[in-house]
């Protein structure tokens, strides 16, 4: 059972769900929407009948924090990779979840959206969102969890603080006996 400040998830109905939980895969949807589009479709779960005033400064607010203000009204078939992950991600912020899942966020970013992608996520993270990432890439681990948990062909092999965790004890976790 998965459960978010004791509610089960399962127990939620969509809309519930969706204002707890937002998830970015590892490749964003690509569409003909524009990007200011594509990001208020975070606020769905919120919005009855029309966006609001509010909805429309949230989503503002997610494509200022990765920079993304100018494009607002390009198409996001039109964008690179990487801007269209930073679409999905800034969608899926402009959903003010408390819970983040993302599945390779960084896989198509440059260094520096990176490190922005990642001052975002610890500020999420320092205002008390839950942030899970799913990544191959070790540093980016350590930098920003409390815990890492090791999966191996899709098995749970353990888990640890990242206090006592180096790129070698994780390797070694990883390619030891099952």
């Amino acid at each position: 059972e998965v459960s978010v400040d004791g509610q089960s998830l399962y127990a939620l109905s969509r809309r519930e769900h969706a204002r707890i939980c937002a998830y970015v895969p590892q490749t964003p949807p690509k569409g003909t929407l524009t990007v200011f589009d594509a990001v208020l479709l975070g606020r769905r779960p919120y919005i009855t009948w029309d966006a609001s005033a509010h909805d429309k400064a949230v989503v503002m607010q997610s494509l200022e924090l990765l920079h993304l203000e100018g494009y607002a009204l390009r198409r996001v078939d039109e964008l690179s990779g990487g801007e269209q992950q930073k679409v999905a991600i800034a969608r899926a912020i402009a959903q003010e979840p408390r819970v983040l899942l993302l599945d390779e966020p960084t896989a198509v970013l440059t260094p520096q959206e990176t490190d922005r992608l990642f001052t975002v996520l610890r500020n999420m993270r320092d205002d008390g969102k839950a942030i899970v990432i799913i990544t191959h890439k070790l540093h980016e681990v350590e930098e920003l969890s409390d815990r890492v948990a090791i999966l191996r062909r899709g098995h749970f092999v353990g888990d640890m603080p990242t206090a006592k965790t180096n790129a070698m004890e994780m390797t070694n976790m990883m390619v030891g006996r099952p």
